[in-house]
C-alpha cells in the first residue's frame, strides 16, 4: 500500500485527485488539504510515501517545500504552468502533472511512483478512467466531462474548449492539455487544434469534420493522424 498526501491550494483540485486515488488499488490517501505546514509534520513523522504537491502555494512555495522533503518521500508535482518542468526534474521529482490532470495521466504517475518504491505489482486500476477534468474559466473551476469535449482551439495564451452545446475559454496552453488528456482518445491535428477522435465525423483533403466544424490538419501531424484512423 502506497500512503499518499495531497497538498493544493484549490479544494476542487484536491477533490479531483482524491477521486482518482480511490480508483487505484494499493493507493491510500492519508491526508489532503491546503496547509503545507500540517503536511510537513506528517512527512517528518513518516506517515506517507508519496506527496502530490501543487507548486503555487500561498504560504510556503511548493518548490521550497519540495527541497525540504525530497529525500524523505516520492514527490509528484502538480501545476497549471509548464515553466517549472525542468526545475522539477532537476530536483528529481518522480513525475510532473500539468493541470487539468486526467485520470490516465494520474494513474501513470502513480505507476512510476510504485516502480520507484519497488512495488509496481501492488497497484491496479479498479475503475475505468472516464472521469471528467476540471478547467479554470471565468474565475471558477468548471467540471468538463470528457465525453462532451469535442475539440480544443489554441490562440496565443488561451484555449477554447468546444463542448457538445457549449464553449469554455481558459488561460492555458494547448500543449498542457495535450500532455494531460488521454492519448488514446485525443490527438493533436494542428498547432492550434486538438480533437477528440470519437467526435470526428470524417477526414478529407487536409481537414477533419468535428460536430459540423471543419478543422485543418497541419503537415507535421498528418501522417500520425492518418495512421491512428487506420488502426481504429
Amino acid at each position: 500500500m502506497i500512503r499518499a498526501l495531497i497538498l493544493d491550494d484549490e479544494p476542487l483540485a484536491i477533490r479531483l485527485l482524491q477521486g482518482y486515488a480511490q480508483k487505484v488499488e494499493g493507493l491510500q490517501v492519508v491526508a489532503a488539504g491546503t496547509d503545507p505546514f500540517a503536511m510537513l509534520d506528517l512527512i517528518r513523522q513518516g506517515q506517507a510515501d508519496l506527496l502530490f504537491l501543487d507548486i503555487q502555494m500561498p504560504e510556503l512555495n511548493g518548490m521550497q517545500l519540495f527541497r525540504i522533503v525530497q529525500d524523505q518521500l516520492a514527490v509528484v508535482l502538480t501545476t497549471a504552468y509548464e515553466e517549472y518542468s525542468l526545475q522539477a526534474f532537476e530536483y528529481h521529482a518522480v513525475d510532473y502533472l500539468l493541470k487539468p490532470v486526467s485520470f490516465e495521466r494520474f494513474e501513470r504517475a502513480v505507476q512510476r511512483v510504485a516502480t520507484r518504491l519497488g512495488q509496481p505489482a501492488a497497484l491496479g486500476v479498479s475503475a475505468e478512467g472516464t472521469d471528467p477534468i476540471f478547467v479554470r474559466a471565468d474565475y471558477k473551476w468548471v467540471r468538463v466531462p470528457l465525453a462532451e469535449l469535442c475539440y480544443l482551439e489554441g490562440s496565443r495564451d488561451y484555449v477554447t474548449l468546444h463542448l457538445t452545446g457549449a464553449t469554455l475559454r481558459t488561460q492555458q496552453s494547448l500543449q498542457s492539455f495535450e500532455a494531460s488528456l488521454p492519448a488514446a482518445r485525443f490527438a493533436r491535428i494542428h498547432r492550434s487544434f486538438l480533437v477528440s477522435l470519437d467526435k470526428v465525423d470524417f477526414v478529407e483533403h487536409g481537414r477533419v469534420s468535428v460536430q459540423g466544424a471543419f478543422l485543418p490538419i497541419g503537415d507535421h501531424y498528418r501522417s500520425a493522424l492518418l495512421q491512428r484512423f487506420e488502426k481504429r
